[in-house]
């Protein structure tokens, strides 16, 4: 048998902890050490009106330190870890420009502090997307000159422990640093295209309806998930959150290796680069002089063009990235904490759309991210604010598609007290994920903040389904308020259409489940909607569609938010259509090919595949690799996050063309069990097996049953054994050998061994140890090892 130590949970994390914060002091205390402050603080920044305002900072051990602003003054004394932190009480907004000091052995003086209400600005690229880029830019930036209203970008970082301070901030560079509100602000080369397009117009319809200074701390990434901007202790708390905490686990156990790795990779990306710069430089140049003429012309800058030359991808940092589990937390949030603030506004989800197990999952993850950033901030429920994911369409989709479950995620997360919810579906771009309006997203995010954080008597939000009922073959559907037929504000090709006569945008379904588009009238402020072909209707739908299209609002203009009457299961979505899952995209795409780049020519006895759990085998198991399957001619076709459907698209796609294996072992259809039912999991790992026979007609499958996940009685372990009870009642090819090795992971009281799956879902070395040996009789009798067996 292979045998390792068992590793601790979580053992690197305390020594990276120990590492970064003595690197961080070397770095910041000279031998005497001037009182400092992060660099949210800074001339021109606003304060948060009618709270605490929490000032902190370093300085000696026992230094004495005095905070004074607006007549008011405290003092502290440094810890022995020369960290301090005072507590102003609180001050009434002000307009007047006032120096806050802050004085130790040294003084600091902030010019032009302002009082007012703070918000924070995160999220991905929608609420990234810069001011020049929207559709009003013509007419907005010109005009964009305020005084009051000021703007903090923090840098884009990542890490994985928590940061005391934001950067590295670049030189010469408007971010790291508060900005009072201007047209050169707001055509300067800063984030993604300038300052972020929703946080700007928020920021002014607050500063028009509540008169008081306003400042917003702009923090986001384009294209990351919820989990990076969570804290793993957060997200260790929740049973169905810890694969992402294993993710992070192994991003600290790999992290020595791949700081060592990543500074040849940078140098090729770098050589890449300044090739494909090379290629594309007279068209961007191009591109680069028309927006110049047209800013100076005060028109909107034509788009980037498509360019010929896909660019050469990034390496991930060591550290994972801006995708990786609390990493975004730990660099973009955690060094803002606790500066005070009204509350926060947040544009994200699209990243946690790419699949619909993640979409699912969103609804546990969102309100964990919510109250872990309450818990840490310390100021209560402040109001937490977001925008419900516009309508796009990745193309191929089948029916409804993967968004509105996201949605309805987001929807859910209004349980949570002081939220609110902005919905974009009427004015996205079917076209592109980045729609260009967002003068209403911040329209529609400052109603939101009016009715929840203000406390106005207004309609923050479009009607919310209520109830409905069903009448001799219709469905009568009640909301919180009465719906109107409408129109929205914008469209992506510039012409709103009229409004049309009857209500769209229904779907109808009986006992079949199958949803059909439906007729549907308004009656007092209610819909009633049907079928003639459904004469007995069970459940009814509405936007429930990636490009929803429906056409109801409430008096205020804003749209009705999607929903559905049922509690169904989520049916399957033929992803072979869209090729592969909509959103996995270019990296999953070139894993693919570099998998069948390297196995070309190879001489291949023995494959692998599955999802992650099996990819991993030759990293976190590579010793138990190295020595029981590199000798055999082993290759890994296995892509971390893959199901059935797209296995299955990989042998269509000439994965094992020129390939004669003797032997494949097959371990597919975990990350199915949120999607799919029982029979639809085992028929498509029977497919799988299928496709591996038929394209291999020499080889041998050993197929493996589903490992145990999650808790003993979580949904998701259930249907792992439901799956395993099919699997073992099928009839396989006498080519197929089944091995439950499932039991070798769990005690006698049907708990997952810890010890073996720190996750409950991957392995650890000593868990893949324990999976060699289990399948090593099988391997041996098709493969024997050289040399010595394996026991």
């Amino acid at each position: 048998m292979f045998t390792a130590p068992s590793p601790a949970r979580h053992p690197y994390r305390r020594l990276f902890r120990c590492l970064f914060a003595s690197a961080f002091a070397l770095a910041a205390w000279p031998a005497r050490a001037d009182v400092r402050l992060p660099a949210i603080f800074g001339d021109h920044m606003v304060l948060q009106q009618g709270a605490k305002l929490p000032i902190w900072g370093w300085a000696d051990p026992g230094e004495h330190v005095t905070a004074s602003f607006a007549g008011a003054s405290a003092s502290t004394v440094a810890t022995p870890a020369g960290a301090w932190q005072i507590n102003l009480p609180p001050a009434a907004a002000s307009d007047e420009g006032r120096i806050l000091t802050v004085k130790g052995r040294n003084s600091l003086s902030f010019q032009d502090v302002l009082v007012g209400d703070v918000w924070i600005a995160s999220g991905q690229s929608n609420m990234q997307f810069g001011i020049q880029m929207e559709d009003h830019a013509a007419e907005t930036i010109p005009a964009a000159k305020d005084s009051q209203l000021r703007f903090f970008v923090v840098p884009v970082a990542t890490s994985l422990d928590p940061k005391n301070d934001i950067g590295p901030i670049r030189p010469g560079t408007l971010e790291g640093k508060w900005e009072v509100c201007t047209p050169d602000l707001m055509k300067a080369r800063i984030g993604w295209n300038g300052i972020s397009a929703a946080g700007y117009y928020f920021g002014k319809e607050i500063r028009r309806a509540r008169g008081c200074p306003v400042g917003v701390i702009a923090t986001y990434v384009g294209g990351t998930p919820a989990q990076a901007w969570t804290s793993i202790p957060a997200l260790e708390k929740v049973p169905s959150l810890i694969d992402y905490v294993d993710a992070h686990q192994q991003l600290l156990n790999g992290y020595a290796k791949a700081e060592a790795a990543f500074p040849p990779k940078q140098a090729a990306f770098y050589q890449a680069m300044k090739e494909w710069s090379a290629k594309v430089s007279p068209a961007l140049n191009q591109w680069k002089n028309a927006v110049a003429q047209a800013q100076a012309a005060g028109q909107t800058p034509p788009p980037e063009p498509r360019l010929a030359f896909p660019r050469p991808p990034q390496p991930n940092s060591p550290d994972g990235g801006a995708g990786a589990p609390g990493n975004l937390f730990n660099a973009m949030v955690a060094p803002v904490i606790p500066y005070g603030i009204k509350g926060v506004i947040w544009y994200q989800g699209e990243a946690n759309a790419d699949t619909l197990d993640q979409a699912v999952l969103y609804q546990t993850l969102f309100p964990t991210m919510i109250e872990d950033w309450r818990r840490q901030w310390g100021q209560g429920n402040f109001p937490f604010l977001y925008v419900q994911l516009a309508g796009f369409s990745s193309g191929g989709e089948t029916v409804d598609g993967i968004w509105p479950w996201l949605r309805e995620s987001q929807m859910k997360t209004l349980s949570l007290p002081d939220t609110g919810m902005a919905s974009a579906v009427d004015i996205g771009d079917p076209k592109n994920i980045h729609p260009k309006d967002k003068l209403d997203v911040g329209l529609r995010l400052a109603l939101v903040a009016r009715q929840v954080a203000y406390g106005e008597n207004i309609e923050g939000s479009g009607p919310a389904y209520r109830s409905a009922t069903a009448q001799a073959g219709r469905v009568r559907v009640s909301f919180d308020q009465p719906v109107l037929i409408g129109r929205p504000p914008w469209s992506a090709s510039g012409a709103v259409p009229p409004a049309a006569a009857t209500p769209t945008g229904f779907l109808i379904a009986g006992a079949d489940g199958k949803f059909l588009p439906a007729q549907a009238a308004l009656d007092q402020g209610s819909a009633i909607v049907w079928n003639d072909g459904v004469p007995k209707p069970l459940a009814v739908r509405y936007d429930w569609s990636n490009t929803p299209d429906g056409n109801l609002y409430n008096r205020e203009g804003l749209p009705a938010l999607p929903f559905r009457t049922d509690n169904w299961e989520p049916g399957p979505i033929d992803n072979l259509a869209i090729t592969p899952e909509p959103g996995r995209g270019a990296p999953w795409m070139q894993k693919f090919r570099d998998n069948v780049t390297r196995s070309k020519g190879a001489k291949i006895d023995l494959i692998f595949d599955g999802d992650s759990i099996t990819d991993w085998f030759q990293t976190t198991g590579k010793p138990v690799w190295q020595k029981a399957y590199t000798p055999r001619n082993a290759f890994d076709f296995a892509i971390a996050g893959d199901k059935t459907d797209n296995l299955l698209w990989r042998l269509d796609h000439g994965q094992l063309d020129g390939l004669h294996p003797k032997l494949i072992v097959l371990l597919i259809g975990t990350n199915n069990t949120i999607r799919d039912s029982t029979a639809q999991i085992a028929a498509g790992i029977q497919a799988c097996v299928d496709g591996y026979l038929q394209r291999c007609p020499d080889a041998h499958v050993l197929l493996l049953s589903l490992f145990p996940r999650r808790t003993l009685n979580d949904p998701l372990r259930v249907k792992v054994n439901e799956v395993n009870a099919r699997l073992a009642a099928m009839h396989f090819d006498d080519r197929v050998t089944l091995l439950d090795i499932d039991r070798i992971f769990l005690d006698d009281t049907q708990a997952i061994k810890l010890d073996l799956m720190p996750g409950r879902l991957h392995p650890n070395e000593v868990g893949y140890e324990a999976w060699a040996s289990a399948i090593e009789p099988v391997i041996a009798r098709y493969l024997p090892a050289p040399g010595a067996p394996v026991h």
